[in-house]
């Protein structure tokens, strides 16, 4: 038996582990929650988290230098500038995701938040681009366009100012992004969190 194992292509031994996951973890659902997912849906979302798996490790050694020069604290703006932080939640069990977007004044005193709860099932990176785009809809909806947007999504950053034509529904997200973006004085910056 281990001899099959190793003898497996990696992307084979991983799509084996992906369905043992989902099979496991519908199974911990039905026992402790008395919920289930069919099973279409636990294997979509078992893929969409394998991808992400995927692109983290295929971002890992390429972005670990980049992640050392976030900022580790909040700092004020610069210039008079506004400054809202923003992330994403996942909610699995929900098949929904959670936007949250703070934003302050140029002293650095809270203006405004902003949730929001979608009942849908996307990728983490999906849900971390569609937060950017909630946040600059909303800076454009208070009218205010000097703002510094921070977020934990380096891959969302990095994306931004690729050329690479993404005709995904992340890429979509990604073009909607650069647009509003063009339409004040904002910056858009990684933070660790």
């Amino acid at each position: 038996m281990l001899k099959l194992i190793d003898a497996l292509d990696p992307v084979v031994m991983c799509s084996i582990a992906m369905i043992l996951w989902c099979v496991w973890r519908q199974r911990n659902q039905k026992l402790w929650d008395n919920s289930s997912l069919s099973a279409v849906k636990a294997m979509e979302l078992g893929y969409v988290f394998l991808q992400d798996w995927r692109c983290a490790r295929a971002g890992a050694s390429s972005s670990a230098t980049q992640r050392a020069h976030g900022p580790l604290t909040w700092s004020y703006p610069l210039g008079g500038r506004w400054k809202c932080n923003l992330d994403a939640a996942m909610f699995c069990d929900l098949s929904a995701i959670g936007l949250g977007m703070m934003m302050r004044r140029n002293d650095g005193q809270f203006y405004a938040c902003k949730t929001l709860l979608l009942p849908l099932s996307c990728s983490v990176k999906e849900a971390e681009a569609l937060a950017l785009r909630e946040a600059l809809l909303w800076a454009l909806s208070l009218k205010l366009v000097d703002v510094e947007f921070e977020t934990d999504s380096l891959l969302v950053v990095n994306s931004l100012s690729s050329h690479f034509l993404d005709r995904s529904e992340y890429g979509f997200l990604i073009s909607d992004c650069v647009c509003l973006r063009g339409k004040g004085n904002y910056s858009i910056r990684f933070v660790k969190r």
